[in-house]
């Protein structure tokens, strides 16, 4: 993948080695900060994921500063044609060596080290797949699989902010991910009516059973109505084993999914909707140092389920330990 992407990038912005002497549309302004200062795109994390707005069609453009080939210097090349938007960015230092590619929905981010107290790191977003973040050398990596950026934060919240907050920084040094995601986590806790977020459940899945309905007006009134409840509805259709449907409700589930877009970057508001029905964000708060969360976690997650899961909020350590370990093994987090 890595390789293909190196290609399509070649193929679209003509990238090569050196950036020597090609100071072009450079802002005046320190080391680091090409992405963020010469505002040919913007970007944005939309539902977790990495997203670049605002890039002009047609128009290639390139920029550096220092001297890449001396070991001292940024280079960024951003082109968007087709409706593909292409994007490389390199900057180097005494340090380190950070790379970003993005080829449309291909998003790779590499921090390789020039120093021992650097860490090397390496991300990758593909589509509608699961994020991977690889973090250390490979002799001893570190890899994280999850739904979105938020989760990854939600998983491992110090090295999220120790590793990877300041490579995402170089696109926008305003995102604040600690103070969002507390935020996230306020709003599912202070939201959290099993009863109340199982009738809702309830009414999505008879409306998913009628999109399989002969009736073709019956078909699309359910349609249009998941469609009304927007983000709210994204996790539960996310859940849903396409297998057991049948074609017209694979098609319009997978319309739905695809059609719950935005222009704008996450609010806590928008995550904690997206999140509430999403088993593996309950099951991470299963082991939660708050008793509390444990237990709301645990009501959450037996609705979901439609199950009573054996787990003790108030269990010592050692024994929600081995409960942990049964329940991965039982239900799909993913």
């Amino acid at each position: 993948m890595w390789r293909r992407n190196a290609v399509l990038l070649t193929l679209c912005l003509g990238v090569t080695a050196s950036a020597r002497g090609q100071q072009t549309d450079a802002p005046s302004a320190r080391l680091g900060s090409l992405c963020s200062g010469t505002q040919w795109a913007r970007f944005e994390i939309v539902l977790g994921r990495i997203q670049i707005f605002g890039a002009r069609y047609g128009k290639k453009r390139q920029a550096c500063r220092g001297n890449l080939d001396e070991g001292e210097g940024e280079l960024l090349r951003l082109q968007v044609t087709d409706g593909l938007t292409c994007l490389h960015y390199q900057l180097s230092d005494a340090r380190q060596r950070i790379t970003f590619d993005f080829v449309g929905d291909h998003i790779s981010l590499m921090r390789e080290a020039k120093s021992a107290d650097v860490t090397p790191l390496r991300y990758e977003q593909i589509g509608d797949d699961d994020v991977l973040l690889f973090v250390g050398e490979p002799t001893n990596e570190r890899q994280f699989r999850a739904r979105s950026l938020w989760h990854l934060w939600l998983v491992d919240p110090e090295l999220c902010e120790r590793e990877l907050k300041p490579v995402l920084h170089l696109m926008r040094p305003n995102w604040t991910f600690r103070d969002q995601v507390a935020r996230i986590e306020r709003e599912l806790f202070e939201d959290h009516d099993a009863q109340v977020d199982g009738r809702r459940r309830a009414e999505y899945q008879e409306l998913i059973d009628q999109l399989g309905d002969h009736r073709y007006q019956k078909r699309q009134r359910a349609y249009d109505q998941l469609r009304a409840n927007g983000v709210e509805v994204l996790a539960f259709l996310e859940s849903l084993d396409l297998r057991s449907l049948d074609a017209e409700q694979r098609l319009r589930v997978k319309k739905l999914r695809q059609g719950v877009r935005f222009q704008r970057g996450d609010n806590a508001d928008r995550v904690a909707c997206w999140m509430r029905d999403d088993r593996s964000v309950w099951f991470r708060y299963l082991g939660s140092e708050s008793a509390e969360q444990r237990r709301i976690a645990h009501r959450q997650l037996c609705c979901l389920c439609g199950q009573q899961l054996e787990f003790d909020p108030q269990g010592d350590d050692g024994a929600r330990s081995e409960q942990l370990t049964r329940l991965a093994a039982r239900i799909a987090l993913h």
